[in-house]
């Protein structure tokens, strides 16, 4: 996390001092800063970026700095700066690369159907993304011009009339990464049918009110039926719970019990066996909790 946010700070840092350091020029409500270390067109916030040679020998064409309007007007460089932090605090979660990966190549579809909707034309501008090339990749914050994405970026735009399907095509990532990160968050185990029993290391217990089932918190190891695990997290596996005893003491819902240490081994009773042992508080069956040291 430290080094990723180091790298964010050091290109912020870089960004700031093309800024104060180049000729400027306003253009369309946004500006153009005229860089002179060698780089390809990008665009960071309200600022596009480019070249300062390859500006003066009209290297830049009026189309370019359309596609880099539209990434100005759309925010696509909060997006970044949102997934820049995610990445820092999440690194070790691979779909958080595969979604910035996927929201960067959004963002270079967008922009080139605002460049066309704001009067480039079609088969010029797609000319001009085959042909305009440069060796320098877009600064890490920036938006700039994807080549590897050139040939889907030019199937896009054919299509880029289809009104909808970008919204959708979101809508359906958006939900995929809410679960994705949810999922993780609390892991649901396979849930046990009655009369199995096992045991559990844990650092507590909770008896939910809301779902009726029993989480295992901390560090967690389980043998139970065919459930072996272990992990650090919160754990579910014996599906909805209609009466919880702990040594021999039934126990109210929403409570919580510290049982680092203790082994606890755990039975769970038909509801025939259980309404046999318990009375009417049995009769949808138990799960049965006896720790040891």
């Amino acid at each position: 996390t430290a080094i990723l946010l180091g790298r964010f700070m050091y290109h912020l840092y870089v960004l700031h001092s093309y800024t104060c350091s180049s000729e400027k020029q306003e253009y369309n409500g946004s500006r153009i800063v005229f860089v002179d270390h060698p780089i390809g067109i990008f665009s960071f916030l309200r600022t596009i970026y480019v070249n300062k040679i390859s500006w003066e020998e009209g290297k830049i064409a009026h189309d370019l700095l359309l596609h880099e309007l539209g990434h100005i007007r759309q925010g696509h460089s909060l997006d970044i700066l949102l997934l820049e932090f995610l990445q820092a605090f999440f690194w070790f979660h691979p779909f958080v690369f595969l979604f910035k990966q996927a929201v960067k190549i959004n963002h270079e579809y967008l922009a080139d159907a605002f460049a066309v909707r704001s009067g480039a034309d079609k088969k010029a501008y797609a000319l001009k993304l085959i042909h305009y090339t440069s060796p320098h990749k877009p600064q890490h914050l920036g938006s700039g011009f994807s080549y590897s994405l050139t040939k889907n970026r030019l199937t896009m735009l054919a299509k880029y009339d289809q009104k909808g399907a970008i919204l959708h095509r979101l809508a359906l990532l958006g939900s995929l990464m809410l679960i994705l990160f949810v999922s993780t968050a609390f892991s649901q185990l396979k849930p046990t049918e009655p009369l199995e029993s096992g045991y559990v290391y844990a650092d507590s217990l909770f008896w939910s009110g809301e779902d009726q089932k029993v989480y295992f918190r901390g560090n967690v190891v389980i043998k139970y039926g065919e459930n072996d695990v272990k992990g650090t997290g919160s754990f579910s596996f014996l599906g909805s719970v209609n009466l919880l005893v702990v040594n021999g003491k039934p126990v109210s819902t929403d409570t919580r019990i510290a049982i680092s240490g203790a082994k606890c081994n755990i039975r769970a009773l038909s509801s025939e066996d259980a309404h046999a042992k318990y009375g009417n508080q049995g009769k949808w069956g138990a799960i049965e909790i006896e720790t040891t040291y």
